[in-house]
């Protein structure tokens, strides 16, 4: 199974996991405009489940708008092509912080740009409380 989340905005991040071989795959749309690419990403290579960060406008002005334009693009075609699509609130990212990461040895410090670490723990957090695949939070005890 291809599990694909998408960190939108700006710069819109993803992270890929494949779990028959457990191997994650990162790449970063943006900060160009990227409503295409985006789709293209879905469209072209389909996953079989999309997770996706919604947009909550929280009253922060540096929040960007275009964020609910790239999760409708996410939206509309999964819904196109039946994929299904788990939307999260960014707090669901926050268990799998950085320390975290790091201890699982899943931490890219800056070889990797933020948002995809935002996708990851999307992933992490999707796999570990929603499938109940304990397998990296055992790792963050031994």
């Amino acid at each position: 199974m291809k599990i694909r989340a998408f960190d939108p905005g700006g710069s819109t991040g993803v992270c890929e996991l494949d779990t028959e071989t457990m191997e994650f795959g990162f790449w970063t749309y943006g900060p160009e405009d990227h409503h295409q690419a985006v789709y293209d990403d879905i469209y072209v290579l389909p996953p079989d489940l999309v997770i996706c960060e919604r947009f909550l406008n929280r009253g922060n002005v540096a929040a960007k708008l275009i964020s609910g334009e790239y999760v409708g693009i996410i939206r509309l075609v999964c819904l196109q092509m039946d994929i299904p699509v788990e939307l999260h609130v960014p707090d669901q990212k926050t268990w799998w912080n950085d320390s975290k990461l790091k201890r699982i040895g899943l931490w890219h410090g800056g070889t990797v740009h933020r948002h995809e670490r935002d996708a990851l723990r999307h992933v992490l957090y999707y796999m570990t409380f929603k499938v109940g695949d304990d397998t990296w939070v055992r790792r963050l005890s031994g």
